[in-house]
């Protein structure tokens, strides 16, 4: 059983880890106003395939969808960790707000992974909860994982930084876990039973967090890590819920996922 287990993490493991240049991920297209946007905020459980078909689903929806991602050729995550990316989401989100009629728009935050504690610092560090609707993060280890530590023997060696911002022992989780999420500011957090690369141990908030009146943590099952970058019902429920703020959150998105 010890072995099944081990030989799936690692399997997860190696599809966890992207390859190439992600420069050409952040894709900005031109704004429709007249539609809320979602700003996709991705770690390193992403591939071009699995981003690109998240962004191709939003936009059937009728969101604008923008994707903002770790890039190999910035070298300043090396020494700087999560930073660097938590002030080009900040400066995303503020340049959108300039664009004509975009001041009031709906802007929601979607974050996977690691891409979920870059949003976290930049909604509650950096102020972000004043020009952002929502945030939702799916698969992200709030309180740290050690997983981080095996990509330390590979590649993502180029971001040792980063890696060791996700180790629960970090200064930076310790950061965002310490501070509040902001009155009245929607904060979902989806994690999966089933994630071996952020299991719920590591996906849960803290009590610190939970202050927020607006704050939801949900547990799921049936989606590995990658996973929440694919499931079509998740999306499509997701969706609904930036739309319409519904009350029902949590058995519609149980429900959606085995649609």
């Amino acid at each position: 059983m010890n072995f099944r287990r081990t030989f799936r993490t690692l399997k997860e493991l190696l599809g966890f880890l992207p390859s190439g240049s992600q420069s050409d991920w952040v894709q900005i297209d031109r704004v429709d106003s007249f539609k809320p946007t979602i700003v996709l905020v991705s770690g390193f459980g992403a591939t071009h395939r699995n981003l690109e078909a998240a962004k191709k689903r939003f936009k059937k929806e009728g969101f604008n969808v923008f994707l903002l991602s770790l890039e190999w050729n910035d070298f300043s995550d090396l020494v700087k960790g999560f930073y660097p990316l938590s002030k080009k989401l900040s400066q995303l989100i503020l340049n959108l707000r300039k664009k004509p009629k975009m001041s009031k728009s709906p802007i929601f935050i979607v974050a996977h992974s690691a891409g979920g504690l870059v949003a976290r610092h930049y909604i509650q560090i950096l102020g972000g909860s004043h020009y952002v609707s929502g945030l939702i993060t799916l698969g992200t280890p709030h309180q740290g994982t050690w997983f981080a530590l095996l990509g330390l023997m590979t590649h993502l060696l180029l971001k040792a930084r980063c890696l060791l911002q996700m180790l629960p022992t970090s200064s930076f989780i310790s950061e965002i876990n310490k501070k509040e999420i902001p009155d009245n500011f929607p904060f979902i957090s989806i994690y999966s039973k089933d994630d071996l690369l952020c299991p719920p141990s590591s996906a849960r908030l803290s009590h610190q967090t939970y202050q927020g009146q607006k704050v939801k943590s949900i547990e799921i099952a049936g989606i590995n890590h990658a996973g929440f970058l694919l499931n079509k019902g998740l999306h499509k429920q997701l969706a609904q819920v930036m739309r319409s703020n519904t009350e029902e959150l949590t058995n519609n998105i149980l429900a959606a996922i085995h649609s």
